[in-house]
């Protein structure tokens, strides 16, 4: 092991370099705070002065000539408790009463060594994993953002298929379930875009209540038969402000999580709601127990990182998404267990004051039909294509296009005709921007849908001052499109309810 030592003086260091080599260490002697051989060194020694004051200062300068957290022993005279003190704060990382045992300096030394050492393998292991989890994260909303476009194509194809009335029974079937297959897939590019760190920022008020009681047949489905659900909410249950898609996810995750847990034999979930204050603030919490066998004390720190499983290994985001979903609705998330007894997942939302109407709504329960002309900008020819079918069956005349560059041409040629225009801000030309000056510069009054698979708050930092009327998540039906189309169309103020 390498040694830097500061000494007292010439007499002290020689001393002490001797005491130092005859224990097995390599010693250099430091005279300036700034020799390049300081930041070699594995343990920094000091030798103080006599005076505090003066020791005190000098501990300062060396540690300010140390690498962050690299270990120094300072050795003095005092024995007290205060002086030992203000050693320490001043920057030694541990103290010894000098003259000592040749033995004691040298388990000290040692110690030092050893503790510092497990400590930086702990901060270098701690580092790797958050480097590993940003790049999860990174490479998850890049999959997301690419798969969101797939999967809203085949959903807007399999409309258009079952729109046709000669469909045979079984045809009829198999694109029923293309359909319910793809909106699972969705789900599962929601969490990736929430654990990727690009959470949905369009938030209304959501009744946990009334969310679960929706999902109960889904619910029932998605878990193993020998286990039972039993809900119960209070019934004056306040909303919370959410997202309903991502609180569906947490559910669906923690129920299913619960069955898995008490496999093969079964057993009861119970869901719970309930209701009350904190720091005077109305809250809503939300309780998932199962009757399994717990989670072990020893993984529990673990549960909530992503890929990690007790059960088998790279199942996929589940808990470290309802984790990343609570915490982006301002909630927290704990868990209880004991062994033999179950776990029991508490998610705490901030409660709102209940105002409105008590159902959980979506955008297409809320336009009337209505047609007119509509500029359809979409790179996708697929999706393109099922949108500007079932927009033509809705009325509207529609004019495609495949690029914005393709869009302002058509745009120059009608310009007084249209009464929408439906755009992706990320489109791959890179021209969406220069294509909404176009249209802002040229008609004020025209109505702008956004249908993008990125989140809401980076469509507005794209997008700012161009008095957006309305925006539509991919990949969703096409139908919700249509429905958000006719909505802002029939509103004066051009904006979706």
């Amino acid at each position: 092991m390498l040694i830097c030592l500061f000494p007292e003086g010439e007499d002290g260091s020689r001393t002490l370099a001797s005491v130092l080599e005859s224990l097995g260490f390599e010693v250099r002697v430091a005279a300036l705070p700034n020799e390049p051989l300081i930041a070699e060194a594995e343990l920094a020694v000091v030798q103080l002065p006599a005076q505090i004051g003066e020791a005190v200062s000098l501990l300062g300068l060396w540690r300010r000539s140390l690498p962050p957290g690299h270990p120094m022993l300072a050795l003095g005279r005092w024995s007290g408790r205060t002086e030992i003190e203000r050693l320490l704060q001043a920057g030694a990382s541990d103290y010894l009463t000098h003259p000592c045992e040749t033995r004691e300096l040298q388990a000290r030394l040692l110690v030092l060594h050893t503790a510092t050492f497990r400590l930086n393998q702990d901060l270098l292991h701690r580092l790797a994993d958050t480097q590993r989890i940003e790049s999860l994260s990174a490479l998850a909303g890049s999959l997301a953002h690419d798969f969101n476009n797939l999967l809203a194509a085949i959903l807007g194809n399999a409309e258009v298929a079952l729109l046709d009335p000669n469909l045979s029974d079984s045809t009829r079937y198999s694109l029923t379930q293309i359909d319910r297959a793809s909106r699972h897939a969705a789900e599962l590019t929601r969490q990736m875009m929430t654990f990727s760190g690009r959470p949905s920022p369009d938030f209304a008020p959501v009744f946990l209540g009334e969310l679960v009681e929706e999902m109960a047949d889904i619910l029932r489905a998605s878990i193993s038969r020998a286990c039972r659900v039993e809900y119960r909410f209070d019934p004056d249950l306040p909303p919370v402000l959410g997202e309903a898609s991502q609180l569906r996810q947490v559910v669906m995750n923690l129920l299913i999580n619960a069955s898995e847990a008490m496999m093969p034999g079964g057993g009861v979930i119970r869901v719970i709601g309930c209701q009350g204050r904190k720091k005077g603030q109305p809250r809503v919490t939300l309780e998932v127990r199962d009757s399994g066998a717990g989670v072990p004390v020893e993984v529990r720190h673990r549960i909530f990182d992503p890929f990690y499983s007790t059960k088998r290994p790279g199942r996929g985001l589940g808990l470290a998404a309802v984790r990343s979903i609570v915490e982006s609705h301002g909630g927290e998330v704990s868990v209880v267990s004991h062994p033999g007894d179950g776990a029991t997942f508490r998610l705490e939302f901030p409660g709102m004051v209940s105002s409105g109407s008590r159902r959980v709504t979506s955008i297409s329960a809320a336009a009337a039909t209505i047609s007119g002309s509509v500029l359809l900008v979409e790179e996708d020819e697929a999706l393109r294509e099922a949108a500007a079918h079932l927009l033509a069956r809705s009325g509207f005349q529609v004019y495609p296009a495949a690029s914005a560059r393709e869009a302002a041409r058509l745009f120059q040629g009608h310009t007084c005709e249209f009464q929408a225009v439906i755009l992706d801000p990320t489109l791959g030309d890179g021209h969406a921007e220069s294509f909404l000056r176009l249209v802002r510069g040229q008609r004020p009054d025209l109505r702008i849908v956004i249908w993008s698979g990125v989140d809401e708050l980076e469509v507005h930092n794209r997008t700012s001052g161009f008095a957006i009327a309305a925006f539509v998540r991919k990949p969703c039906p096409v139908r919700e499109l249509v429905s958000a189309l006719s909505h802002v169309l029939s509103n004066p103020s051009g904006a979706v309810a």
